[in-house]
């Protein structure tokens, strides 16, 4: 699904490759958009050997849930069945909310005055996430937009939403950093952009504090480059590096040139510098400060309306292993090898800063192609605040399961075509008493359904529904070559047949190979002798039993 998330006032969008790596053609190829079991749309297709076709689905779903208890439909995109039909068909369980908070922060929030011109650094970012229709004014955007300076949002505002969005606003004090870090730590999203009334200096003091804060990492205070002045028609600029967008937050479904094209458009007259320095000794004191949390053992309080039920805890890893996945990651660079985006992950949430602002003087980010990155960039915020639902086929998973639940009956549906069918399963105990049902051999592809049995009514409450996909590569075919397999499989024991040689089911002769039929023989003969010893001793005591008696 292209955006990752749906809801029931806009169109869907599902996009997926077809490849054919046969020999022949194949005529009039049916490819079916099937959501909750009913087909929606249909597309025919005419395939050569080795072609790749992209198909583009639309959809729009009429049942939408909240944020805090989100619907989630199933959707497939199916092929007409060939002699492979595991790779026929492509699942995936869409998240659909009717409307989702996000709070807008920049440096004038709920005093914006469009007519006097005052508009706040995320005026652009919040028409593009919830854009005003003159033609539809009942239609109902996707995005609650709550909109706040840094020194009027509360608690109450971040409770409900999923993601922060931090722009041209002057720095937070101590409370707010520690409010918008527990944020982070229990599962928001939170993005920080540059321009307005940012100011490096005292945003490196307040929410970087040596990697204390939420900053994702320290500034410096030299910008890069300069405004350029009213009626000015020339000024030095810098542009993107797309060779360092490779992360999938860009992925826009886009041939490589054009997206090559896309990435190196924007043009940047400036941005704040990160100081990528303040990250030579940041595995050291993260390493201290994760001690430090588990030494303290103590449950946060969690005063966020929503959770991830598939996010990890801290107590599932070890030090070391905290600290790698929190490392702060460049993701984009500009033509002089200046971050773009940084991201760092606190708890279950992620930070991101991207490196200019959005308005115009800064740039031509929201006036050109280069919107379609700011629009994957904050998407991609809103979207990893769901439950991760659609993944790998996998050996093993844990769904976690409460407390109070954890004496209950569960079941779980495998999907369609599995030979598993429904089963029930076990919760199990983990560390800190945390309980969870482990799926165990997750390979087959397809739906999951993992439901709870109600002990009064005996009614089934949905728990938990996955879809798995396997990888494309196990659909290549292509043979492999003889000496490539012999290298794969070398050894003594491998003889090689020639094309048309007989099979012979003999196996190779080793010495003593035999041995086991005489052991059996001299086993059941020792065990005649010892019949015959025992039958001997009781004729003997039978005798002279016989001749006391007498």
């Amino acid at each position: 699904m292209r955006d990752g998330i749906a809801d029931a006032e806009s169109t869907a969008h599902f996009i997926g490759t077809v490849r054919h790596e046969g020999l022949d053609p194949r005529d009039n190829v049916t490819v079916s958009l099937i959501v909750d079991d009913q087909v929606v749309a249909e597309q025919i297709l005419q395939l050569q050997p080795g072609q790749a076709t992209a198909v583009h689905f639309e959809h729009q779903f009429v049942t939408a849930g909240t944020s805090k208890d989100p619907v989630f439909a199933r959707a497939e995109l199916a092929l007409d069945t060939d002699r492979l039909p595991m790779d026929d068909r492509r699942v995936c369980v869409v998240p659909v909310i009717a409307r989702v908070p996000v709070v807008f922060i920049d440096q004038y929030g709920r005093d914006e005055d469009l007519e006097r011109g005052r508009l706040g650094e995320s005026f652009m970012l919040r028409h593009l996430l919830a854009p005003t229709l003159d033609e539809d004014v009942e239609h109902k955007s996707l995005i609650d937009v709550i909109h706040r300076t840094i020194e009027d949002f509360t608690i109450e505002d971040l409770q409900d939403a999923r993601c922060v969005i931090i722009s041209g606003s002057v720095a937070p004090n101590v409370a707010d950093v520690v409010t918008l870090r527990e944020y982070v730590e229990q599962g928001g999203q939170v993005l920080i952009t540059a321009g307005g009334l940012f100011e490096t200096t005292s945003w490196n003091a307040a929410a970087w504090d040596d990697g204390n804060g939420f900053l994702p990492v320290g500034l410096s205070p030299d910008p890069l480059g300069s405004l350029p002045p009213a009626n000015t028609q020339q000024w030095p600029t810098f542009s993107l590096n797309p060779e360092t967008f490779e992360d999938p937050i860009y992925n826009l479904q886009l041939p490589e040139e054009a997206f090559q094209d896309l990435v190196s458009a924007p043009i940047f007259y400036k941005a704040i510098s990160a100081d990528l320095s303040t990250l030579d000794t940041f595995d050291e004191k993260e390493l201290s400060r994760v001690q430090d949390l588990l030494d303290r053992d103590t449950l946060q309080t969690r005063w966020l309306n929503w959770t991830n039920p598939l996010g990890r805890h801290y107590s599932e890893f070890t030090p070391e292993q905290i600290v790698a996945r929190n490392r702060p990651r460049v993701l984009g660079q500009y033509d002089n090898k200046q971050p773009f985006l940084v991201e760092r992950r606190i708890g279950q949430g992620h930070v991101q800063l991207l490196t200019t602002g959005v308005f115009p003087e800064w740039n031509d980010l929201s006036v050109d192609t280069g919107v379609l990155l700011l629009d994957r960039i904050v998407r991609t915020s809103l979207v990893r605040s769901l439950p991760e639902r659609t993944m790998p086929t996998q050996d093993e998973i844990v769904i976690p399961v409460s407390v109070r639940h954890q004496h209950a009956d569960h079941k779980l549906t495998w999907p369609a075509h599995s030979s598993n069918g429904t089963e029930a399963i076990s919760v199990d105990v983990f560390a800190n008493q945390k309980y969870g049902v482990v799926i165990r051999g997750a390979t087959d592809r397809g739906f999951y359904q993992l439901v709870r049995v109600e002990e009064e009514t005996g009614g089934e409450v949905p728990v938990m529904l996955l879809g798995f996909n396997g990888s494309s590569e196990e659909s290549n075919l292509t043979l492999q070559q003889i000496d490539e397999l012999q290298a794969l499989v070398a050894g003594d024991r491998v003889r090689w047949l020639a094309a048309g040689e007989a099979i012979s089911l003999e196996g190779e002769t080793y010495l003593g190979s035999g041995t086991w039929r005489w052991l059996m023989y001299l086993l059941l003969l020792l065990l005649l002798v010892e019949m015959g010893v025992l039958a001997s001793k009781q004729r003997e005591e039978d005798r002279s039993t016989g001749g006391a008696a007498a």
